[in-house]
């Protein structure tokens, strides 16, 4: 995952920010995988690939940051089952580490992961 991308389209357009945040996704994921595993949300049964989709969605829910977490949370919810790729965990085992995607760049400021 190496360079910069545009992410945010999806979760924002649902709620219709139109908002995209330009992170770069190597600095990011390289953030979470280092610090994945110190996050009380972390289960370690599973891999940092079953949380990082969560993770990025998180990021990308960026987009609705003028909203509260109640607010966006059912669409990330919903916008979950579109991205989680080949993550075994459902929505009820990641909805935290959303949330910590959401939270590190809310505001428009990164803040450690």
């Amino acid at each position: 995952m190496a360079g910069s991308a545009t992410m945010g389209g999806s979760a924002g357009g649902m709620l219709g920010t139109g908002f995209a945040v330009a992170i770069d996704r190597s600095t990011d994921e390289s953030c979470w995988r280092d610090n994945h595993d110190y996050q009380e949300w972390a289960n370690p049964r599973y891999d940092y690939e079953d949380y990082e989709p969560a993770y990025l969605l998180g990021v990308s829910g960026h987009a609705a940051r003028d909203y509260s977490w109640d607010m966006v949370e059912p669409a990330l919810e919903r916008e979950w089952a579109l991205v989680r790729g080949k993550s075994r965990l459902a929505w009820n085992e990641v909805h935290e580490a959303v949330r910590g995607g959401w939270r590190r760049v809310q505001g428009g400021v990164a803040r450690r992961c």
